[in-house]
């Protein structure tokens, strides 16, 4: 009969150490493969972080920046007030001294607008409207497409300019704090047709500072949804004139600056 071989006891005992390789093997190639996700974590969570960073940087920038826009802006609505008021006031203020003087012989006081006081109301507008150019001029990078802005009021800021110098030249005589008066002293009055003339004038004046100070209003919508609408999640709705001849400013949708 065969007789059965038997293994020995001792064969693989040369292998042993095939498992702890293998085991030792699968841990580090786990802790190579832990330290790499957590690496890309923590890649993506400072990724992250810094997007918010640059986020809440961005945000803080155009809020600085519509600040100075609002500023100048309101130096400037305030500036075209003050002007519109006291120049078409004077007229019936003139021809209320005139009536006066005619019913009591006796004129009603000094007059406060004086050719300084005109020379300053009008710098203040004018410098007024150049400061709200200026501040679109220097955030220019950022707000590329508001040229039409700085365009509309240079152009009606001339126009404004024009008819001044028309106010003054036929105010002038007037702009005193006391009427000129003849050889007899008797107070001097514009006639008729000057009045209606110096009245002509100040109503052409007192329709280019509206139209100023609806660009200025066309401006602040337009610079709250290019800057603002992120932050405060919402939009204005633009200005619709009354008056179909006039049309609001509006920065083309198309090319709107990317906030």
């Amino acid at each position: 009969m065969n007789e059965v071989q038997q293994i020995p006891e001792n064969v693989g005992a040369g292998f042993w150490w095939i498992t702890p390789l293998a085991t030792g093997i699968a841990a580090f190639v786990g802790a190579i493969g832990a330290f790499f996700i957590a690496r890309w974590q923590l890649g993506k969570q400072h990724e992250s972080a810094i997007n918010a960073q640059r986020e809440l940087v961005r945000e803080q920038l155009q809020l600085n920046i519509y600040r100075d826009i609002a500023d100048k802006m309101e130096m400037c609505s305030n500036a075209l007030n003050q002007f519109m008021i006291s120049t078409i006031s004077f007229p019936i203020s003139l021809r209320t001294r005139m009536r006066i003087y005619s019913a009591f012989k006796r004129d009603s006081g000094p007059e406060d607008y004086t050719t300084e006081r005109f020379s300053e109301v009008r710098a203040r507008a004018s410098d007024g409207v150049f400061g709200v150019m200026w501040i679109l001029e220097k955030y220019e990078i950022v707000l590329p497409d508001f040229q039409v802005f700085r365009e509309k009021l240079s152009k009606r800021n001339q126009d404004l300019s024009v008819e001044c110098d028309k106010f003054h030249e036929k105010a002038r005589p007037f702009l005193l704090p006391e009427p000129p008066r003849n050889s007899s002293g008797v107070p001097q009055f514009p006639t008729d047709d000057e009045f209606s003339e110096l009245e002509e004038i100040t109503s052409t004046l007192r329709g280019i500072t509206l139209d100023l100070q609806m660009y200025l209003k066309d401006l602040i919508t337009e610079a709250q949804n290019h800057l603002l609408a992120n932050l405060f999640e919402t939009r204005i709705s633009p200005r619709t004139p009354s008056d179909s001849r006039f049309e609001a400013i509006r920065v083309d949708a198309g090319h709107k600056m990317d906030t």
